[in-house]
């Protein structure tokens, strides 16, 4: 990383389409400087351009110039993938988003357990648009076609009959938007990485009651971390859900890539109120999905009683 920048810092990208990987790389490289230079705060001015002369004169080039050095020139098209080259160990190419993160996403965050989670989460998916490769449709659904991260960011390109159209413009705004997306997927992975001891003890503590399912006082994310402490014997989780005037118990099946281990009765299906609780006899009973992966009572002795209930079902 260049040091002894000055007071204004010139990132330089490339101009025509914007795509999500430019935009986030140079989200993750202004929250960067501001952690770097925090005691001498620095003015970011961003230049849209292919003109070398412009590229040499910028403090860093991001997707364009086909150089990487990991420093001031985040390039990827000048990797052959088809070699390996710019690609992860999981066959994930890097775009210039991910080679950032992958550097400088543990400095971003502060702490490399959340960087990666964060990674997973977001910078996979803008990697994987990037090179075209395409994410898998929904499983149930297969013409439709997920609107992700990337196809956000597509929509600040200029449409054909906006005659007051400025791209220069689109694309800062297009950079506030990632840069909002990227700290909001922060302080998800570290309440993925806070929740860990909380399901690790929930999980010991059903192990120790011989129960089939794993109780959790908070709503946690808990999906991330389930399977590191849990049996495959494990077939639900309740949690509490807080309201603004009440708070609900919700019970969810544990799935193994995609698949229920254990489905709620398909009798129960989009039944909500007094229709549930007269088919199931727990009288708190709320709201059961009609995908039967999910059902939820005012209390936790009803949501209990429902996973039981769940359980002993053919």
């Amino acid at each position: 990383m260049k040091k002894n920048l000055k007071k204004v810092v010139v990132i330089a990208v490339h101009d025509k389409t914007i795509h999500a990987d430019e935009v986030f790389a140079v989200a993750i490289l202004k929250m960067l400087l501001n952690i770097l230079y925090k005691d001498d705060p620095k003015k970011i001015r961003i230049v849209r351009t292919r003109d070398k002369k412009l590229l040499a004169e910028a403090d860093f080039r991001i997707d364009v110039g086909m150089e990487y050095d990991g420093s001031n020139n985040w390039d990827h098209h000048q990797f052959d993938t088809d070699k390996g080259e710019g690609v992860r160990e999981n066959g994930i190419p890097f775009s210039s988003a991910g080679l950032l993160w992958h550097i400088y996403g543990p400095q971003v965050c502060g702490d490399a357990d959340v960087a990666e989670i964060v990674e997973k989460k977001l910078i996979w998916s803008i990697d994987i648009q990037d090179h075209n490769k395409g994410i898998p449709s929904f499983p149930h659904y297969k013409k439709a076609q997920p609107f992700t991260v990337s196809s956000l960011i597509a929509m600040f390109n200029p449409v054909w009959n906006d005659g007051g159209a400025d791209p220069d413009r689109d694309f800062e705004q297009a950079v506030l938007v990632a840069e909002t997306i990227l700290k909001r997927t922060i302080a998800y992975a570290e309440a993925v990485v806070a929740a860990d001891s909380a399901v690790y003890m929930a999980s010991l503590e059903a192990d120790r009651k011989h129960k089939l399912y794993v109780v959790l006082k908070d709503n946690v994310p808990w999906r991330e971390i389930i399977h590191r402490y849990v049996p495959k014997s494990m077939l639900y989780v309740i949690c509490r859900v807080p309201g603004k005037k009440d708070e609900r118990w919700v019970a969810y099946c544990i799935e193994d890539k995609g698949k229920h281990r254990k489905s709620f009765p398909a009798k129960w299906a989009n039944r909500e109120g007094e229709a549930l609780a007269k088919v199931t006899g727990v009288v708190d009973a709320l709201f059961c999905h009609a995908g039967l992966f999910t059902c939820s009572a005012t209390t936790l002795e009803g949501a209990i009683a429902l996973v039981e209930l769940a359980i002993a079902a053919e």
